[in-house]
Order: structure tokens, then sequence, then C-alpha cells
């Protein structure tokens, strides 16, 4: 049986401050008051003959025990071991457990208590559903004594590394630790998105830091799980509590931040689309009135929940906002093919993060269109029979739980996608036949790059062989012809377009046919100066120049075909 006054241990970091807020302690000046309520709180909960009931400690600024004091030193390099491992720790949520008053011969039952914890801390949903977006590593910090201050009783006191004690700011169930020392010693962890300070004691007491990502709890005390798993949904989902003692009888203040209490009944709530509208209906949810600590004013999803009683499942309002909130730390990939420029051969993989029970959505697209059939998670482009130009391949993964009825979380947290580009050649080839110069030499075609309406990198259409010193310029129209033309053949069908003239340089005999020509057709493409020049367009084009030394004083290269790409 739990005992009759338990407070509850606030087990992570971002815990909202509670609804209604016990008065500070201190003077009762009223700018001195104001001064308080915008202090951040530590958080307690506590059973009183079976009734939860809850209550705050103001941070008094400076305080070791209520407060991180300056900057953190060096971790003393305690021995660090992972006790539950599932990926990353740059997409894990990793929560580091520290003990206090184990001293060298405690550490056996320090580790099992740590064990005992983290094995029964995941066997119920949503936990149980997404366990594998947990790591949790614990660090051996030894002591000299053995237990915490203030136990049994007030006043016995304790040599231990990270000075934990009961009695906190005069409340018996209130066990605080030195912020700064158990947060520098979970620095020997891989990694420290949350922290669990555990007193090696069986009295009951804890205590929530919501600003330093940290929680207390006496491990030895048979209720430690239940008031862990209730204190995550403060301090992790921000939560609030859905009990109705330790506050106004009635609720006079405005509509509250928490997504699981609200000011409004059924049919407003409805109308209005507000809070959980969206599940309404379903199953047990409804507006149950009585939450956040008073009886009359404030309503809460379902009649009983884990969040209002130990030892009740969180239910599905509850459930919603764990879950985007664990996509607030872990993004829906892990891992995937690097961004970047891949040519059509490529297989692209993507690799989600994978919940316990159901897999992620993956969808593939094309230039922003789903594929259809290509929900795996490796990609063939090959297969795809891109046309020349640049493509936008994209994966799109998403968390489809039903657990989740907010789509617009669903796509802000639990949705990722990933693009890359792949630049398709475009098709370049060689056509007819070039004609004898007067130097014995048959002028040829030859390019690199790819035709391209997007892309900066050139495509250089050459001709060599040459003679030496001739004008010479590259025509082109969008039709083939093969045709003999003044000793030669004409390869390009009329209409055609001629580029500006230049010189094919080159050296003096003996060097015969040295000259050369380029042109970087990609930058009349996007120059703009033909409206054919368009992605899909097939050129054909052919090179001219003056060879006065041969009939007709004509030189002609063979011709070059090839379609532009995006």
């Amino acid at each position: 049986m739990l005992p009759t006054t338990l407070p509850l241990v606030a087990f992570s970091a971002l815990a909202p401050l509670p609804l209604q807020a016990a008065p500070p302690q201190g003077p009762s000046n009223s700018q001195e008051s104001r001064a308080d309520a915008e202090r951040p709180f530590l958080y307690y909960d506590y059973l009183e003959n079976g009734v939860l009931k809850g209550g705050q400690i103001v941070v008094i600024p400076g305080s070791p025990l209520l407060e991180q004091v300056g900057e953190l030193g060096p971790p003393t390099e305690a021995p660090s071991t992972t006790i539950l491992s599932n990926g990353p720790p740059t997409n894990r949520i990793d929560i580091v457990l520290v003990g206090d008053g184990y001293r060298t011969q405690d550490l056996a039952t320090y580790a099992s208590h740590c064990s005992s914890l983290v094995n029964n801390f995941f066997l119920q949903p949503p936990l149980s559903n997404y366990k594998t977006f947990f790591n949790v590593h614990r660090v051996d910090v030894v002591s000299v004594d053995q237990g915490v201050d203030n136990d049994p009783t007030q006043g016995v006191l304790k040599n231990t590394a990270l000075d934990m004690g009961f009695w906190c700011n005069g409340v018996e169930r209130a066990l605080c630790v030195n912020v700064n020392k158990a947060i520098t010693e979970a620095g020997s962890a891989p990694q420290r998105d949350q922290v669990l300070a555990l007193a090696n004691s069986s009295k009951y007491g804890g205590v929530g830091y919501p600003s330093n990502n940290l929680g207390t709890l006496a491990a030895a005390n048979g209720a430690a799980l239940e008031i862990a798993l209730h204190e995550f949904g403060h301090s992790f989902a921000k939560l609030a509590d859905e009990y109705d003692y330790g506050g106004p009888t009635t609720y006079g203040g405005g509509e509250p931040t928490q997504k699981n209490i609200s000011t409004l009944a059924a049919a407003p709530m409805g109308s209005t689309q507000s809070k959980w509208w969206r599940w309404l209906g379903t199953g047990g949810v409804s507006t149950f009135e009585g939450a956040g600590y008073s009886q009359f004013g404030l309503f809460r999803p379902t009649s009983d929940s884990k969040m209002r009683n130990l030892g009740r499942p969180f239910e599905e309002v509850n459930i919603e906002q764990f879950v985007i909130y664990f996509y607030r730390t872990v993004d829906p990939i892990d891992a995937a093919t690097p961004a970047g420029v891949y040519p059509p051969n490529t297989t692209l993989t993507v690799d989600p993060v994978d919940p316990v029970s159901h897999a992620l959505s993956v969808q593939w697209l094309r230039n922003g269109v789903a594929i259809p059939g290509a929900t795996g998670l490796t990609l063939n482009v090959a297969s795809l029979g891109l046309q020349p130009g640049v493509h936008a391949i994209s994966v799109s993964v998403v968390d489809t739980t039903a657990l989740v009825r907010d789509e617009a979380a669903r796509a802000q947290w639990m949705s990722e996608t990933r693009e890359w580009t792949i630049d398709v050649p475009g098709v370049v080839s060689s056509y007819c036949a070039g004609k004898l110069n007067s130097d014995g030499c048959v002028p040829s075609v030859s390019w690199s790059g790819a035709p391209s309406v997007s892309s900066s990198s050139p495509f250089d259409v050459r001709c060599n062989d040459v003679v030496a010193f001739k004008n010479g310029l590259l025509f082109y129209g969008y039709a083939p012809k093969n045709a003999p033309f003044q000793g030669g053949t004409i390869c390009v069908q009329s209409p055609t377009r001629r580029t500006a003239p230049q010189g094919s340089g080159g050296f003096p005999p003996p060097d015969y046919c040295s000259g050369s020509y380029s042109y970087d057709f990609n930058a009349r493409i996007q120059a703009g100066v033909d409206s054919n020049l368009v992605a899909g367009a097939t050129i054909y084009g052919q090179w001219w120049y003056r060879d006065p030394s041969a009939s007709f004083t004509v030189g002609l290269s063979n011709g070059i075909s090839f379609v532009i790409g995006n």
C-alpha cells in the first residue's frame, strides 16, 4: 500500500507553472509578492489519505539547492554505464541517472534501483509505444556516508556527493539536491537531456526542477515508479494536474495554457474547436468538472487518469501530448543519403526512427509529386526513367499514429522531408560526316557537360582538327539533314540560327589542323535569345569555317544533336 502522505517526484524539465500557485512565502508587500510570483517554482505532489494534492516552492535566487548557481564545473569523470540504448544520442531523449548517499559498497544497490526504475518505466502507453526513442545512462557517484540529510528525522546530516536532503525549504517530503553538482556529475554520460537524482532512501520524497531539466526521487520507496510517471506528465508533456484540491474552490482565471484542462464544457469546446475537441465522444473523453486544483470552473478530459490519480492510464488527450513532445526532441528520420547532386543511377536510402508499436509512413516524390508505389526505405532512381535535366527527388516520413489527432502538430513535429538533386545529362550524339579540309584533316565535334535550362555548369560544344587561324561559327536548327553541300555534308535543316564567329587559333605549319573552336551552349540557352531553346527540345548543330585553300572555300564538321534538359 502507498503511504498516506507522499510527495511526488518531478521527473524532468519542461513542466509549466501550476495553474494556481501557492501563496509565496515572504513579505506581504504587493511589489515583493509580484516579484515572488514571477520566480520559478519547484513542484511536488503528495497523497493525503489517498487523495492526490500538490504544492510549490518559490525559488530563492542564489540558493544552490533550488537552482543552478553560476557556471557548471567539469564532471568528476565518475563511471558511466548506458543501461538503455536505442540509437544515436543526437536523436534520442537521453535521461541520466545520478545517485546520492551511495557508498562504494552500495553501488550494487544503486544499480538495482536504477534498473528497476528503467525496466518498469516504459511498460504503459505511450512510453511503451515509444521506448525506442529513449536512452538511459547511469553515472556511479560515490558518497562518503550512506543516506541523505534529514532522514529519518530533521537534523540528521550526511556527507554526500550531491547534498541531497528532505525538509527542503521547510517542506518535510521535499527532497532537494545541489543543482550544480547533480548536473555536473551527469556530464559524465554521453549525452544529457534530462537528469534524475536518486536518493538512497526509503522515506518518500522528491522535487522537480523544471528550469534545470532535473528531478529527484527517493529510490528505495515502493511508490517511486508511479510517482515518476505522474511527474513525467508534468515536466515532459507539459500536462496540468487534473485533481481538484489545493486551489480556490471555484476557478476564476482565464483559459489555461495546458492542453488537458479547460474552462470550456463540451458544447463550447466543440463549437470553438478548442483544446481536446477532436477527442470529444471518443471512448470516455468528454469534459468533467474539477481539475487544476479547483472543484468548479475547470474541466478535465476523462473521469480519471494518471494526472488525477496514481495507478491509472494516462488516457487519450494526455497520451497525444506525450507523443507530440517525443517528436520535439526526436526527428522522424534517423539517417539518410546525404544531401547533394547525384547521377541517375543512384540508389537513395532513408532510415526512419522505429517506434515499438508501428512503422512510420514513407513516401518518395519526384519534383514534389508522389511516386506511385515508392514507399520503401530505398529508391532506385534509374527505375524512374528520368528525362535529361535536373530533377528534385525527395522523401517524406510521417508518424501517422492514431494516438495523435492534431494534424497541425503532426505536420510540424512528426513529419520530416529530405531532398536530393538528380542530374540527368542531356542525350548528346554526333551524326553525318565531316568534310576533309585542305590540310588533310577531318574536323570533328566533341562536347563536355550536359545541355540544361538551369544548370550552372557549361555545355561545351567543341570542334577539333580545324585549319589554324580561320574564322568559324556554330550554326544550329531544329531538324536534321544529311545532304551533299560544297564538297561536304550539310547536317542541319533550315531554318538555322548561328552563333558569333570566332578564330580557330592553333600553330603555324608544320602543326597542320591545330585549330579548334569551343562554345558554351548552356550560356545561350539561359540567355533567352532563342525562345525555341526550352527543356525537352532537340537541337541539331554543325561547325562551319573558311578554308580558302579548299574547293568552295568551306570547311564543315560532322553534326551534333542533343536534348535540352531541365
